[in-house]
């Protein structure tokens, strides 16, 4: 029979083993914090980083109230219970900004999950708090199924380029979610001991280690959202003769593709007379980034909010296939524009992107 506060011959392990992972928490927090600043004051207007400081801060400050509730004395149900806040809140913030985003296609069904789950925890905390723990646990099954497919969506998109940052996330996902329910006081009372809270500890402090690594191991969390950054695509002649464009963004009107194309063009001739073999690749007007990618036949344009390595590489295969797809056409092109029609779903394989 298991009992609290945790006392025994395991006591001084799994305490160790707590405080190593509060800390691990609030390092990586502290690191994500500052990246965000960093970035902030380069001008890289990404909050991904911000929302992984919140969320590592969330698990630490809960981790913090069940190491006092299970440990030296405190309220049993309520101080889990202000932990399990701390994950509601942290949850609903970091949510929000994902959908704000883009980067789940939920439309604020998971941050509105999250409120709710908050709100139902403070009900049945002000009601009944002996069953606050059950209700909690239930919720939190919902609560982990959309973190895992939030991080789906992240393996999805990075699965080509970074395949072995890939499989340790999900290492690390898989030991993160297993570490959680091996903490649990459902699992210890199921395995009557604390044997298995020893394991969940290792296997969260292990996880915890292979997302920090995988985090800080591509070139920006930025990256991750790239999505709902992209604006325009636009596929020129080498002249500057408009072939195909598409509006990712149509309610933010008074951008002309034809003239752009044109104008871009216009400054490439310049820049070519003055430097041989130099070629235009990014361009900044205002708060929009131009990238350009160069074809034998054509020259892909992406008009986005952010200049990024997956976009760049992106629009190389799109310029890439349309020209594999369209080789005999456009070298001997007569000016009909509904031959590139089927371009839309070209665009659509290779960025996953969807008007709205």
């Amino acid at each position: 029979m298991v009992g609290f506060p945790i006392t025994g011959p395991y006591r001084e392990l799994l305490l160790t083993l707590e405080f190593i992972i509060l800390f691990t928490f609030m390092e990586l927090s502290i690191f994500f914090f500052s990246k965000f600043w960093k970035n902030r004051k380069e001008s890289n207007r990404s909050i991904v980083e911000f929302d992984w400081g919140v969320f590592f801060a969330c698990f630490g400050t809960a981790k913090i109230f069940f190491i006092m509730g299970d440990f030296f004395g405190f309220d049993h149900i309520i101080f889990p219970t202000y932990g399990y806040f701390s994950l509601a809140i942290g949850g609903t913030i970091f949510l929000y900004h994902i959908e704000s985003n883009k980067i789940l296609p939920t439309k604020f069904f998971s941050t509105a999950f999250f409120g709710i789950f908050t709100l139902v925890l403070l009900v049945v905390f002000l009601v009944n708090p002996q069953i606050i723990k059950t209700v909690a646990y239930s919720l939190g099954f919902g609560a982990f199924a959309i973190l895992l497919f939030y991080f789906s969506i992240i393996l999805r998109r990075i699965w080509n380029q970074y395949r072995l940052n890939s499989i340790g996330l999900l290492i690390g996902i898989s030991l993160w979610l297993l570490g959680f329910l091996g903490t649990s006081d459902v699992a210890i009372a199921l395995f009557n001991g604390f044997e298995i809270r020893i394991a969940g500890d290792i296997g969260l402090l292990t996880s915890l280690l292979c997302v920090g690594l995988f985090l800080n191991s591509i070139p920006s969390l930025a990256e991750i959202g790239w999505q709902g950054k992209v604006k325009y695509v636009i596929l020129t002649t080498r002249t500057g003769i408009n072939l195909y464009t598409e509006n990712f963004q149509e309610k933010k009107t008074g951008l002309n593709e034809v003239l752009v194309a044109g104008a871009l063009w216009g400054v490439q001739s310049f820049l070519q007379t003055v430097l041989s073999d130099s070629h235009l690749r990014v361009l900044s007007k205002g708060t929009d980034v131009i990238l350009m990618e160069y074809g034998k036949h054509i020259v892909g344009i992406l008009i986005v909010e952010q200049e990024l390595e997956t976009l760049k590489l992106l629009l190389k295969k799109l310029v890439t296939e349309f020209e594999y797809f369209y080789a005999d056409i456009v070298e001997n092109w007569k000016g009909d524009l509904s031959i590139f029609k089927p371009t839309a779903h070209l665009i659509n394989e290779i960025f996953s992107l969807k008007k709205g």
